[in-house]
C-alpha cells in the first residue's frame, strides 16, 4: 500500500493500532505508550522541561502519560485529524491543542517547547516532505530544548510481522526508518546534536505503572530504565533517537 498522505488514515489510525496489536500483545497496548515517556523521562530528569508539545498526538495516548510524570509541564498536543483533536480535548481538558495539516502555518507558530515529542510518527510523513517538517518541528524547539523521536525497528522480526500484516492499514513498510534514515534526517543541520539514540522496548511482555512519585519508582518504570543498558542491541522492537538544540 502506497500512502500519498497521512490524511488518508489519520481517521482511522487508532482504531486500526488498536485491533492490530490486539491480534499480537495481549493485555492492552497502553504500557507500549507508557513506556516511552517512561524512557524520556528518565533520560532528561535532570533537565528543565516546563513545556512539551505531542507532535501527532492523535487522540492522546501518549498525553495521558505525558500528564503523569510532567504534571507541572504546560502541555500541547498536534495533529491533522480533526475528529481525533476533538476527542483528545473531551479526555485532556487542560491540554491545549492545535491542528498541523499546513507545513507553513506550523513553522510560523509563536509557541516554543522545551521537550517535543514524537511516537512513531516520522514514517507517515510522505519522504519528500520528511526534511521541510524536521525545520518546522526544529524551529519550534526552545534553545537547549530536546526533540524525542520514537520509530518502528524493522530489524525486529516480531515488528517487522506486524508492519507487513495484511490488516494494517495505516503503515507502508517503504515508508519506514532504518537507524541510518532517522539520523540522516538531521545532516546539514548545524545548530542540534544526537543527545541519545538506541534501540528500545526489548521486553514487550510488560505491566503499566501502577503509580510515579518522584524518587520512588514501581517495576514498570525501572524495567523501562534496565532497558536503556541494551540500546545498542538492534532487536529492540523499537527505536529512538533525541536531538538537541545546542543553543543555551
Amino acid at each position: 500500500m502506497a500512502i500519498k498522505s497521512f490524511n488518508e488514515i489519520a481517521e482511522i489510525y487508532d482504531k486500526n493500532l488498536e485491533e492490530l496489536l490486539g491480534k499480537y500483545m495481549k493485555g492492552g497496548t497502553e504500557k507500549y505508550a507508557e513506556y516511552k515517556v517512561q524512557l524520556i523521562h528518565n533520560l532528561l530528569k535532570t533537565h528543565n522541561i516546563n513545556s512539551i508539545l505531542d507532535f501527532g498526538c492523535g487522540v492522546g495516548r501518549s498525553l495521558k502519560y505525558l500528564t503523569k510524570y510532567y504534571p507541572q509541564a504546560e502541555l500541547w498536543g498536534c495533529d491533522i485529524a480533526d475528529e481525533e483533536l476533538q476527542i483528545a480535548k473531551k479526555i485532556f481538558p487542560k491540554v491545549s491543542f492545535f491542528n498541523n495539516g499546513y507545513l507553513e502555518e506550523f513553522s510560523s507558530g509563536e509557541k516554543s517547547f522545551d521537550l517535543i515529542f514524537t511516537s512513531c510518527v516520522m514514517h507517515h510523513i510522505n519522504p519528500t516532505e520528511r526534511k521541510a517538517w524536521v525545520k518546522a518541528v526544529l524551529n519550534r524547539l526552545n534553545k537547549g530544548g530536546y526533540w524525542a523521536i520514537f520509530e518502528h525497528n524493522l530489524i525486529n522480526p516480531y515488528t517487522k510481522k506486524i508492519v507487513i500484516d495484511k490488516d494494517n492499514k495505516s503503515d507502508d513498510i517503504n515508508w519506514m526508518f532504518s537507524r541510518k534514515k532517522l539520523i540522516k534526517l538531521f545532516e546539514g543541520i548545524t545548530d542540534v546534536n544526537i543527545f541519545w539514540q538506541g534501540y528500545t522496548l526489548f521486553f514487550p511482555f510488560r505491566f503499566t505503572s501502577i503509580q510515579y512519585h518522584e524518587n520512588s519508582y514501581d517495576f514498570s518504570y525501572f524495567l523501562t530504565n534496565c532497558e536503556r543498558l541494551f540500546k545498542w542491541c538492534p532487536l529492540g522492537a523499537q527505536q529512538c533517537i533525541i536531538v538537541k538544540n545546542k543553543g543555551e
